[in-house]
């Protein structure tokens, strides 16, 4: 892909109010799914569960 195309995409997204997200995020999250992320530890140590 030419670069040319490439800087005017950078450029548009880098204009958007929130650059890089995107634009419609309307999808369900189970409720398995937030039970691990509240449960969960980072990435770097592992993800594994961590209970309070």
């Amino acid at each position: 892909m030419p670069q040319d195309i490439l800087d005017e995409r950078l450029a548009k997204q880098q204009a958007r109010e929130r650059p890089f997200t995107p634009l419609d995020r309307d999808r369900p999250v189970s409720a398995a799914l937030r039970a691990y992320a509240s449960m969960a530890s980072s990435a770097a140590d592992g993800a594994v569960r961590v209970v309070p």
